[in-house]
């Protein structure tokens, strides 16, 4: 029932016995009596109301209310070819506008300032009670370029009266809602002009007389299940609503589709294009089995509903709090994702890490640590630990912290904590145990993450284990175990502002290659007597954070020169893996999607982790160290024999772009002599017709015609 009903089931002192549910009239059930009276229907104050002329009825008329909704379709065509139209809304926005704070001021026409322009305009509409205080908060309206200034000054100042030569009827609007909607104001996409003033319409309410009273059995029964009886006192008044609001039956379709697509960063269009939608509605779109899902507001308004039944907290920071006080730990510890959610210090974070990938840790060589910036919303980074598996060749994505700030410190100290409540062993790094498996930490350069790991290593640096003794250990302890990207050290140089010499440039990247002290004091020497602002700040930078230079060059690390050479030199791990883990997941999204997402990837790749294993088969059986570098080599020919024919395709195109100017002088050369040449023969010519009897002058002009065709020969050439 498309209807707009009011009224209430009343109290259960007003329930009675009722028959007709059965064949027998004399056989009677207790029933709960439900009143309610029709709202009628929401329309404009100015309505043509021949519409609604002799309109009665009891039952839905769909041929009544396609004549009422094409009146309003004719409508949108004559408003749109309509040019008095065009003012006439645009000013009814300028009536129906608001400014953002209490106001007592009015529309009014202001001159750009310094000769701006908009849409050719000098004025825009402004309110006469703005003040800088207050800027942003009145009203604004940049004048259409199809909108005539001089008629708005005129319409502004004159109360919405017509310019003179504007003798309009009055209009009669044909704008009807249903009551639900609740629209105050009629839609700005109809004008209204009333006495040959262009005035804001207003919404009222064309009551209906009909009720409908409805008995609903009060005990169930089988024989009762699904059935009322409903009673009509007194026809409808008006045509039916449209098909706006979607039924039982669609809401149930609806549902049922999003349940086989998973609620998880459902949108409307992944709903609408999804392969199971298709099928749940017969190769249909939706909206043509279900008319009222035209508008797709009801479509996000059914997903939002959805999502908020399955997570009734939301999916931002209350909703993590409520899936892991509901979901997670009611899980045994070796089944759980999130394993930390805190609030500390002005920061949130949590860290997730699944259980399988978790023993991986321990395996791996190097633990490459990213941020990312794009995956979640809500001005939260995540931090990412990918690792190689050379068991099984493939690159692995750890564990993920996703924080509010940059503690670092803190970042660290809860990933190593829960690496060891998780997997049960303590998570050892290479110097500080000898035993250790993972030789090195690769970061991208930051001095704050860098710092924020020192710190941490000065808690768990254990010297009477790891023999290092230290005086500054935040610092110090770094070039046991720090490795920076080499790509993004030579990228931020690079991105440097283009006023620096390449051969600076060139200068601050080579300390990545130094091997001996002589080198480094060099290096250090030749820098500092760089005077550009950006490069002494930024060798200052690196003064005051030595472990960054330490960490792009063996000869300054601490790092065993063996572990050195067998662990990566960039991050290319994650950082590679961002653009494809994207396209899967998503960006922007809530906190608690985007960590369910990555759930859903992570078990994917675990149940991929065991096929191997079991089925002695994989994706890439030679993707080792060797075969990676094998294939970086040959991108890099590829990339240089590219680089080569685009230089030689420059080059060429240098050359004839130097023919082409060497024929361009040389046709202007040949265009000046044939010039000369016709000016010498027309001036023979004359000397013939004063002393014909020259025998001379017509050899002379023969031979000049021959230079003259050589010419021309030379610039079609």
């Amino acid at each position: 029932n498309q209807e707009s009903w009011d009224g209430s089931s009343r109290h259960p002192k007003g329930d009675v016995n009722v028959s007709g549910f059965f064949s027998d009239a004399a056989v009677k059930i207790r029933c709960r009596k439900v009143d309610l009276t029709c709202n009628g229907i929401d329309w404009c104050q100015f309505p043509d109301r021949s519409h609604f002329a002799g309109c009665e009825r009891y039952e839905a008329d769909e041929e009544e209310m396609c004549k009422l909704w094409n009146h309003e379709l004719d409508q949108n065509e004559v408003e749109a070819a309509s040019h008095i139209g065009i003012i006439a809304r645009f000013y009814t926005r300028i009536r129906n506008a608001e400014c953002k704070v209490p106001c007592d001021g009015v529309p009014i026409l202001v001159r750009y300032t310094q000769n701006a322009l908009a849409y050719g305009k000098e004025h825009f509409i402004g309110c006469s009670g703005w003040n800088l205080g207050e800027r942003g908060r009145h009203i604004y309206f940049a004048i259409p370029a199809n909108v005539p200034e001089r008629d708005v000054r005129y319409l502004v100042e004159n109360d919405g009266n017509l310019p003179p030569g504007h003798d309009l009827p009055d209009t009669k609007c044909v704008l009807t809602v249903h009551p639900r909607v609740k629209l105050q104001n009629c839609h700005t996409s109809y004008s209204h002009i009333i006495n040959n003033q262009i005035v804001p319409a207003k919404m009222e309410r064309r009551g209906c007389d009909s009720k409908l009273i409805i008995f609903v059995p009060i005990n169930f029964s089988p024989d009762t299940a699904h059935k009322a009886i409903i009673l009509l006192k007194k026809p409808h008044n008006h045509p039916m609503h449209p098909p706006s609001k979607p039924n039982a039956s669609d809401q149930l379709k609806l549902r049922t589709a999003v349940t086989e697509t998973g609620v998880l960063g459902l949108t409307v269009q992944k709903i609408l294009n999804a392969p199971s939608t298709s099928r749940i509605y017969d190769g249909k779109r939706v909206a043509e089995v279900s008319p009222a899902y035209t508008d797709t507001r009801e479509i996000r308004d059914a997903l939002a509903a959805e999502k908020l039944r399955e997570h009734p907290h939301g999916m931002d920071w209350k909703g993590v709090l409520h899936h892991i006080n509901n979901h997670e730990l009611r899980l045994p510890k070796a089944e759980r994702y999130i394993h930390t959610a805190v609030t500390k210090n002005g920061f949130r974070l949590v860290v997730t890490l699944h259980p399988q990938l978790a023993m991986l840790i321990h395996k791996v060589l190097a633990l490459n640590i990213d941020y990312t910036f794009k995956r979640v919303g809500d001005n939260m980074d995540e931090w990412e630990v990918v690792g190689f598996v050379d068991r099984l060749k493939k690159r692995k994505s750890i564990s993920h912290s996703i924080s509010w700030t940059k503690a670092f410190s803190q970042l660290f100290k809860e990933f190593f904590d829960t690496v060891e409540d998780v997997t049960g062993q303590k998570l050892l790094i290479a110097p500080f145990y000898k035993d250790a498996q993972r030789r090195i930490f690769m970061l991208d350069g930051e001095a704050p993450q860098a710092l924020g790991l020192g710190a941490f290593l000065s808690t768990y640096n254990k010297p009477e284990i790891s023999g290092i003794w230290t005086t500054n250990p935040i610092k110090q302890l770094l070039s046991y175990c720090l490795k920076t990207c080499s790509i993004h050290f030579e990228r931020h140089i690079n991105e440097m502002p283009p006023d620096i010499p390449k051969s600076t440039l060139n200068l601050l990247k080579s300390i990545m290659h130094a091997r001996t002290q002589e080198e480094v004091d060099a290096w250090w020497e030749a820098v500092e007597k760089e005077t550009h602002p950006t490069v002494v700040a930024w060798v200052k930078h690196k003064h005051d954070n030595i472990c960054l230079l330490n960490s792009v060059n063996k000869f300054l690390s601490n790092i065993s020169e063996e572990n050195f050479d067998i662990t990566p030199n960039h991050s290319n791990l994650p950082e590679s893996g961002h653009p494809g883990r994207n396209a899967e997941t998503g960006i922007k999204m809530p906190l608690l999607t985007a960590i369910l997402k990555s759930q859903e990837r992570d078990n994917i790749k675990v149940r991929e982790m065991s096929g191997v294993e079991t089925n002695a088969i994989m994706s890439k059986r030679w993707n080792d160290s060797a075969e990676r570098k094998k294939l970086s080599a040959q991108r890099k020919i590829w990339t240089a024999r590219k680089a080569a024919e685009r230089t030689d395709q420059l080059s060429s195109y240098d050359s004839l772009q130097v023919a082409r100017d060497s024929e361009v002088q040389e046709q202007s050369a040949s265009l000046e002599r044939q010039k000369e040449l016709e000016v010498q023969i027309k001036s023979l010519q004359e000397q013939m017709k004063i002393d014909k009897h020259h025998s001379d002058f017509k050899e002379l002009i023969v031979e000049l015609c021959r230079e003259i065709d050589e010419e021309k020969d030379l610039q079609q050439k």
